[in-house]
C-alpha cells in the first residue's frame, strides 16, 4: 500500500521487510486513467513498524526509488502527489 509518493520514489506499507537492492515492478492505478502507471523500482530501505494495538496493519515499510519511469508518467505522479489523491496500491513482485 502506498503511504507517500513523489516523482522519484515512494514509501510502501509491506507485509514483510524487503531486502535493500531488490528490484520490483510497481503498478500505480490513478483515478482518471484506464491503465496503471508501471515503473521499475529498487528497494532503498526497509524496516519493521509497530502496529497500534488491535489494528490490522503492515508489518514493515519500505522506501523505493523509481529506476525507469516515463517523463510524462513522472509528471502525472508528481501532480497527484501534490493533490494527495492516489488510492492505495500494492507492489507487484
Amino acid at each position: 500500500m502506498v503511504q507517500d509518493i513523489s516523482g522519484g520514489g515512494m514509501r510502501l506499507a509491506t507485509p514483510a521487510i524487503l531486502e535493500g537492492g531488490t528490484r520490483i515492478a510497481v503498478e500505480i492505478m490513478l483515478p482518471d486513467r484506464k491503465s496503471p502507471v508501471t515503473v521499475q523500482a529498487e528497494v532503498v530501505w526497509s524496516r519493521p513498524v509497530d502496529a497500534a494495538p488491535g489494528a490490522a496493519s503492515a508489518a514493515a515499510e519500505a522506501g523505493i526509488q523509481f529506476l525507469q519511469l516515463d517523463p510524462k508518467d513522472r509528471a502525472v505522479l508528481m501532480l497527484y502527489a501534490r493533490l494527495k489523491t492516489i488510492p492505495p496500491q500494492s507492489p507487484t513482485p
